[in-house]
């Protein structure tokens, strides 16, 4: 008996397969022929911002100038993120602006989670709870960063001993957004879909141990057919100001593919982009021989 089964290897950043270098080159060179465009356009709407902040006076003003550049830069130059952060930090501070000081505060954490520094993240995390006063979109999105951080700490200690308690904090937290998420919004639906499946993971644990307990004297064979190269980009944020992502399809690889080389490749592409590379994964497709 033949069957087919599509088998999807997640891996965030750390990843992936070896590719097929002639035709992922050929998907280098035409993201490098649009690089100048991306960057046109990207500095073109980050310097009107900068030209504006040039005839505001009031410091509200300015603090929602460097959010805009902040947000800007976040999905194309860390630094520069950071730095627009900063200059937010001080202005809030001096003007005692405490919300704004909250929100780039999260605006910090979002960064710092991007690139793996979670016990920083969380630090600040803690000194920020939203009160009851607080803007509605405040509190959701400090609770889907929350949620976002358990999130990619959970993965990066897959299978530790601090693993379970992430994901339960992870769990937690998601419910908090949706609590606070629009009900007509796509991403509640986005954000309820994530709590169902992670809520079912105890009873599909459960039926693939049965699944096994019944497979244990079955002899099958699995013969890989092909792999596919793809990344999640950041798209922007919904209306509530949580990141988006969208799949793109890097292209085939061979079947003999070696992680560092096909990492390599989406490092140059997500350098070349406009908006920054999340993900990064390979999707295998096999047959399932089974013995008669």
């Amino acid at each position: 008996m033949r069957h087919f089964i599509t088998i999807v290897l997640l891996i965030l950043l750390p990843l992936c397969a070896k590719a097929d270098n002639s035709q992922l080159y050929k998907q280098l060179d035409a993201a490098i022929e649009k690089r100048a465009h991306y960057v046109e356009v990207k500095e073109k709407s980050l310097n009107d911002i900068k030209q504006g902040a040039k005839y505001v006076t009031s410091n509200e003003d300015k603090l929602k100038l460097y959010e805009q550049l902040a947000n800007g830069y976040k999905a194309y130059e860390y630094d520069s993120a950071m730095t627009y952060i900063k200059k937010g930090l001080v202005l809030a501070q001096k003007s005692n602006n405490i919300l704004y000081h909250k929100r780039f505060q999260l605006s910090q954490t979002s960064l710092l989670i991007t690139r793996g520094f979670y016990a920083e993240a969380k630090n600040i995390m803690q000194k920020i709870e939203p009160k009851e006063e607080d803007p509605l979109d405040y509190q959701f999105q400090y609770y889907y960063t929350l949620y976002g951080l358990y999130n990619n700490w959970s993965t990066y200690c897959e299978n530790n001993e601090f693993s379970k308690n992430y994901n339960q904090q992870k769990v937690k937290y998601l419910k908090k957004a949706i609590e606070l998420s629009p009900k007509k919004d796509a991403f509640y639906y986005y954000l309820m879909g994530e709590l169902y499946y992670y809520s079912n993971q105890p009873n599909k644990n459960q039926n693939q141990n049965q699944i096994m307990k019944g497979a244990e004297n079955m002899t099958v064979s699995k013969n890989p057919t092909s792999l596919k190269l793809s990344m999640d980009v950041e798209n922007g944020t919904n209306p509530l100001g949580a990141m988006q992502t969208k799949s793109t399809s890097v292209g085939s690889v061979r079947l003999d593919a070696e992680a560092a080389k096909c990492l390599a490749v989406t490092e140059a592409i997500g350098e070349l982009m406009s908006h920054a590379v999340v993900n990064v994964y390979v999707t295998e497709k096999a047959e399932l021989d089974k013995a008669e």
